[in-house]
């Protein structure tokens, strides 16, 4: 069974294909950021200093949680990372302790505000961290950082994958589920955030053709071109993808993951298992 990801090229409309290696999903309540923050667990190897994240925003947690969950699940402790990509796509980076740093900087001046806040709260933050945790030495990139982060990662992931000397790609895409809105700074908050948001994260690993990978497979077409055969709706009338929940709640289906939806104004995204594929080829 090989599942692929399958990118339309803009220019020819040629496939590449490359197939999921692993996934991973969190959802962490405020508690359990807290908790993945001291120890992210599973490590795919030695144990992160427990201090490493010790400044990182939420949405940096939960998402290297998930790489880790990624790892773990399809038991890629052993594979190395050093000349992969990482794309990351979170949505409104630092905004929670960005709120708490124009606080203390309008009563404490410049000495109120930490070195570390644009190194582990700024858009790259993300990507940067999931680096440095897996030894990756290859690029690695922050991406969109707003609503339509999602599409965004897609199309450069898409953009990234066409080069077949790539030995594999960490695609990781985090949000807040309700967004999280700064109000009231005297609630109860963790680093910054008030107790209610949960922090969503899913991380996909890519790779070549002709590697192991867990039957599905990812449709990405970035114009305005008929889907392939088997499609059974107009793209046209499909969802918009602007978060990463529908994304979550299709991998954490019991059954094959399936589900299709717009990027954008013209092109579209379709996940489908292997065998829903063998089936409308016939």
């Amino acid at each position: 069974m090989k599942p692929t990801l399958e990118v339309f090229r803009p220019s020819t409309g040629s496939v590449i294909t490359c197939p999921i290696a692993a996934f991973g999903i969190v959802r962490a309540t405020p508690d359990l950021l807290a908790s993945l923050r001291r120890n992210p667990v599973p490590p795919p190897g030695t144990p992160l200093a427990a201090t490493f994240l010790k400044h990182a925003d939420e949405q940096t947690v939960v998402g290297l949680a998930a790489v880790y969950q990624a790892i773990h699940n399809r038991d890629m402790a052993g594979v190395n990372f050093t000349n992969w990509i990482v794309v990351a796509a979170p949505c409104l980076p630092g905004r929670g302790m960005l709120v708490k740093v124009l606080k203390r900087h309008a009563q404490e001046g410049a000495w109120g505000v930490s070195p570390h806040l644009i190194p582990h709260h700024s858009l790259h933050a993300l990507s940067g961290t999931v680096s440095q945790a897996l030894g990756v030495h290859g690029p690695n990139f922050g991406v969109g950082g707003g609503p339509h982060a999602v599409t965004e990662a897609f199309m450069v992931a898409a953009t990234l994958d066409a080069d077949p000397a790539l030995p594999g790609l960490w695609l990781v895409l985090t949000e807040y589920d309700p967004e999280f809105i700064p109000t009231d700074l005297s609630e109860p908050s963790t680093n910054g955030h008030h107790a209610g948001p949960l922090g969503v994260a899913l991380a996909l690993a890519l790779v070549p053709p002709r590697r192991p990978s867990i039957g599905m497979s990812l449709h990405i077409c970035p114009h305005a071109e008929a889907p392939r055969k088997g499609s059974r709706a107009d793209w046209t009338s499909w969802e918009p993808l602007n978060t990463v929940s529908p994304l979550v709640a299709a991998f954490s289906q019991n059954g094959p993951p399936q589900g299709r939806w717009r990027l954008g104004r013209s092109g579209w995204l379709e996940l489908a298992s292997t065998e829903f594929e063998a089936e409308n080829a016939r």
